[in-house]
């Protein structure tokens, strides 16, 4: 359970990074977990969260439309993408698109840590 009360939501579809982000989290923070991000647009109907982690590449509803989606009707959630392809312009975009922060995978959980402390209001 959390110490601190904040909520945060991971929205991520390997299963694996999901768990790990959770394991390196749950201790301090209340998270909850969807699988892409239509589930996680599910989600915050019931339950708003102080910071996303969210995948950019996912099924159902990849994680640019869901910073689309998030631009429109809660512009002030912080959102830290995760994204495996290292383009040039790659990170320039996704913060464009309305990203807080961008991390690459492999994700480095002492740098997921700072970003989250970073990013998580007050």
């Amino acid at each position: 359970m959390s110490g601190s009360g904040k909520r945060i939501l991971i929205i991520e579809d390997e299963a694996l990074i999901r768990r790990l982000i959770s394991l390196s989290l749950e201790e301090k923070y209340v998270l909850r977990e969807a699988e892409n991000g239509q589930k996680g647009l599910e989600l915050l109907g019931s339950w708003r969260p102080h910071l996303v982690i969210l995948d950019i590449m996912m099924p159902v509803m990849d994680g640019l439309q869901f910073l689309s989606w998030r631009n429109q009707h809660h512009p002030d959630m912080p959102v830290l993408a995760l994204t495996s392809i290292k383009q040039p312009n790659r990170q320039g975009r996704i913060l464009s698109a309305g990203a807080s922060a961008v991390l690459f995978k492999p994700i480095s959980l002492p740098e997921l840590l700072e970003q989250v402390v970073k990013l998580l209001p007050g």
